[in-house]
């Protein structure tokens, strides 16, 4: 081009530098298609930065919140959300601990004799049923034999033996024993009394009692060693048919005149416990079974109101405490009657061990992940409001117990702390 102008480049990179020079004149000028494609390339990427900063520095003026904008309360949405507020349900009355009965039989041992206000009798049972030959033989000789594994050489107990008198089968929470007032005397012997020595020991029983069992002609519910001596504070330990020693298990052996023997193993045992001892506190206790029942009062509380969080908090009386597992359950029960067996029976609410550094239990009565929020229910009359009630885990297992301090004390009794929210407001 001639005169004014700009003259023509030879080569792409000069086309590409005379581009950046005079832009109209690039694209206007006799280029080739794939040179003015990447000049436009170039152009959209730099328009696209500039924009994408710009949005940037709009978006960040914006306030954080959880849904990315500012809640403005100018009256668009018509109302305002509740107040959030915690507050303290105290138990002011109608706590107490209620007796469901005496069982132990998740246990290696059998116990026998009192011990920390507890007294233990044991419980065996045997099945004769099956026994075929032995129902036409004549029994000689019949003897019980019992181990203490942990013996103190030379200690002794005095104790007596019983025929039960109803069925007893292992895992039965008894009520009382109920036993024959009659006790099985030693065979020959006028004396109902038996000096039973630690270790290992063979106690004789009546030839024609046994008969009667092996034939059926008397029915065989267990056999029951009652201590007799309350007085010296002793108790043993026996091995039961769940331990895992075998010689260490009871059994009875049983000879009979044509010199055979037949040797029978419990199909039953367990420890019957009975407490010795009462005390205004409330208590749980093993063994001897005692539970807790806890009454929450939420007459005062608002049904529009929406409780999210809640814990029960117990104080406990450390110098009593008895046993080594700690571990309770807490459960909504079916009724509100300490007398009626469905007082025992319930959803469960949650789990938790007694801190014996603060010495509280403080037990939640709301958890997100399994979807609970029992006083919720309670409020809304999706379930009955029959309080709360307080149980050792796994019952059976171990004589132990805790005692709390009951309504009757303003600062150390049960009391119920919850985090609640009013229902919102709405205009109209």
């Amino acid at each position: 081009m001639a005169g004014k102008g700009y003259e023509q480049p030879d080569s792409p990179e000069a086309s590409i530098l005379d581009c950046k020079i005079n832009l109209r004149y690039c694209l206007s000028s006799n280029r080739t298609v794939r040179q003015q494609k990447e000049t436009l390339t170039t152009l959209k990427k730099i328009v696209f930065i500039i924009f994408a900063v710009f949005l940037v520095g709009a978006c960040s003026s914006d306030p954080d919140s959880p849904l990315g904008n500012e809640f403005i309360d100018d009256g668009t949405l018509g109302g305002r959300p509740g107040t959030v507020f915690q507050d303290t349900i105290r138990v002011t009355s109608g706590d107490q601990s209620f007796f469901v009965g005496s069982r132990l039989d998740k246990n290696p041992t059998l116990s026998l004799g009192l011990k920390s206000g507890y007294l233990s009798s044991m419980v065996v049972k045997f099945d004769f049923s099956g026994v075929g030959p032995d129902t036409l033989r004549i029994v000689d000789r019949a003897s019980l034999r019992l181990k203490d594994p942990n013996f103190l050489p030379g200690d002794s107990l005095i104790a007596r033996f019983y025929e039960l008198l109803e069925e007893y089968n292992e895992g039965d929470t008894l009520q009382a024993l109920q036993i024959d007032p009659t006790p099985i005397p030693d065979e020959g012997l006028t004396n109902v009394d038996r000096e039973m020595p630690t270790g290992t020991a063979n106690y004789l029983l009546p030839t024609a009692l046994v008969q009667d069992w092996i034939r059926g002609d008397r029915p065989h519910n267990g056999i029951a060693v009652v201590v007799r001596d309350t007085i010296s504070g002793k108790q043993f330990s026996f091995g039961s048919r769940e331990n895992s020693e075998k010689d260490d298990r009871p059994l009875l052996a049983v000879n009979f005149t044509d010199g055979a023997e037949t040797k029978f193993s419990p199909t039953d045992d367990g420890t019957f416990v009975e407490s010795t001892t009462s005390t205004t506190n409330l208590v749980i206790s093993d063994g001897f079974i005692r539970r807790i029942l806890v009454p929450v009062d939420l007459s005062g509380f608002d049904p529009d109101n929406f409780i999210h969080d809640a814990k029960l908090v117990l104080n406990a009386d450390t110098t009593t405490d008895l046993g080594i597992d700690f571990s309770v359950l807490l459960y909504a029960p079916d009724s509100d009657d300490p007398a009626d067996p469905s007082v025992r029976s319930g959803p469960g609410v949650s789990t938790g061990f007694v801190n014996f550094v603060s010495n509280q239990l403080v037990l939640p009565l709301t958890d997100r992940r399994r979807n609970i929020n029992i006083l919720q229910l309670f409020v809304g009359g999706e379930r009955e409001n029959n309080g709360l009630a307080l149980r050792f885990y796994s019952e059976g297992q171990a004589v132990r117990q805790v005692e709390f301090y009951t309504s009757a004390s303003d600062t150390l009794g049960p009391r119920i702390i919850i985090t609640a929210s009013e229902a919102p407001i709405f205009k109209k």
